[in-house]
């Protein structure tokens, strides 16, 4: 082998491995840049997904105090509407309490009973109260007394 030969044979070799170098450097290149792509596409998506994650909790939080304040006035519309009853009824008691006391009134002074009624319970007596209690009831009704 002459020596023009063997130095041309390591430029070779030199030159393949500096080919074969760059080659994988510049594969390793584009791979690290698809990953970087796609690692930026990624972090966009999550980003995306996160936002839109807010978006639905802060709907959802939304609806929820709204319906919790639905929940809210329906309760003090209940408690009112309530109160408002219980106020009613207790007037209406009062109402037939004094309905009550002004017919007792007037039946004191419409009926008064026989001396011996005092005394004494008899059969007449008796029927003297239901005659009298009957007549009163009536005229009490016709607006009489």
């Amino acid at each position: 082998m002459d020596r023009h030969t063997e130095p041309d044979f390591l430029g070779d070799v030199a030159k393949l491995a500096l080919g074969i170098f760059f080659g994988l450097a510049l594969i390793w290149l584009v791979f690290e840049l698809r990953a970087r792509y796609e690692l930026r596409q990624l972090e966009r998506s999550a980003q995306a997904a996160l936002v839109e994650a807010q978006k639905a909790q802060a709907v959802a939080e939304r609806r929820q105090r709204e319906s919790q304040r639905r929940r809210d006035e329906q309760a003090r519309a209940n408690a009112q509407r309530y109160a408002d009853q219980q106020r009613l009824q207790a007037q209406r008691w009062r109402e037939v309490d004094e309905a009550n006391r002004r017919k007792e009134t007037a039946w004191q002074s419409f009926y008064t009973p026989a001396p011996e009624c005092l005394e004494d319970v008899r059969v007449t007596c008796g029927n003297a109260y239901m005659r009298a209690r009957q007549e009163f009831e009536r005229r009490y009704a016709a607006g009489q007394l």
